[in-house]
This record gives structure tokens, sequence and C-alpha cells, in this order.
């Protein structure tokens, strides 16, 4: 199988992105072509993550407008909401409470990036004993 090429002039150019995916695609016969719709710069990847080949588009809906009383917001604001179920009907009974409590109140508790393993187990036991030891 074909190693993933890397360019030592320029890793973030659209061309390694594109010269990436088309060995993916012919080792899986995957087209990849949605991977290529991006709105962005490339170049301001670097240091931020290897390897760039594209961008996963995640549908996206809104909530509101909505009252928040936030750190750095306040006031009303449309929520984006990056799911693949309705937002209204996981929000609607929040959305027509909040204004009555007094809007939402956001805050940060951390901004981190974190890596770790995954386990797979054969069952739910198995998983449970794992997590016990």
């Amino acid at each position: 199988m074909q190693r993933l090429p890397r360019d030592p002039r320029d890793d973030y150019s659209p061309e390694a992105a594109e010269s990436r995916r088309r060995v993916v695609s012919d080792a899986t016969g995957a087209s990849l072509e949605h991977l290529a719709a991006f709105s962005f710069d490339p170049e301001i990847l670097p240091g931020n993550m290897e390897g760039f080949a594209g961008v996963a588009q995640v549908p996206v809906g809104f909530a509101g407008p909505m009252l928040v009383d936030g750190e750095h917001a306040h006031g009303e604001y449309f929520v984006p909401m990056p799911q693949q179920r309705d937002p209204r009907r996981e929000l609607q009974p929040g959305h027509a409470a909040h204004p009555r409590g007094g809007g939402i109140t956001t805050t940060v508790l951390d901004d981190a990036m974190q890596r770790a393993p995954i386990f797979v187990f054969d069952d739910a036991r198995a998983a449970r004993d794992f997590g016990s030891w």
C-alpha cells in the first residue's frame, strides 16, 4: 500500500491535500470529493494538525434568537447547532422557557484539546470489568 505523501516545501497546500486524498481514494475506491470543498486557506494549519487532506462537513441548523448572558456575549443571538437532528425539536421546551427565566447564562470552563486511546470490547461486561480494573 502506498504511503501518504508529504511535501517538504509546503505540506499544507491544496495540492498536498489533493495528493493525500488521491492516495486514499486509489487504495479504497472512495471518491472523497466532498473533503476538497473547503472555504479557508489551509496555510493557517501548520502547528494545528498534520497530514491535511480536506474538511468534513457537518450539517448545521440554528436555534434562536436566544437571550444569552455570557462573560463575553450579552443579548439575543442565533445559536448554531451542528447536528443531524432538527434543533427546534431538541430545544423546543427550553427555547420557549428561557426568556422567562432571564435567558441562558454561559461560561467557559476550559479551553483544551484531549488525546486519549480507544478501547474496544466484545461486550458491555468486558468494558465494565476493564473500567473497574
